[in-house]
């Protein structure tokens, strides 16, 4: 969240800030500028309207949450993927050929039903 109560580089009580300026050599409280602050000064730099440069934060930060939800989730995954890692898994050589002689012979049973019924 970003705070709402600013004073121009003028110091004008109450005065809307308008305008931000951009210019790298102003100290951080003398970039924002209100409408006397703009008919009084003159700026060689670029100036963008205030809302827009405040949308602009906004957007980054909205971003940047997401972002960090991103990051969470993946570090979730890594973590489970871990943990996947990290557990043993045992084959019985017996059982996996079991398997593959039962697959076999299903597949040889289905391919001579098909052929029986290509025959009907």
């Amino acid at each position: 969240m970003i705070e709402q109560n600013y004073l121009c580089a003028g110091n004008h009580q109450g005065a809307q800030i308008i305008m931000v300026s951009f210019d790298p050599t102003l100290k951080r409280n003398q970039r924002l500028l209100c409408q006397k602050c703009l008919d009084d000064l003159q700026l060689p730099t670029k100036v963008e309207g205030f809302q827009k440069t405040l949308d602009s934060i906004q957007d980054i930060d909205n971003v940047l949450k997401i972002l960090d939800a991103l990051i969470k989730v993946v570090t979730d995954w890594k973590m489970q993927f871990q943990q996947i890692s990290k557990t043993k898994i045992v084959y019985s050589f017996l059982d996996e050929l079991e398997s593959l002689v039962y697959r076999q012979q299903h597949y040889k049973q289905q391919e001579i039903l098909e052929r029986i019924n290509k025959m009907n």
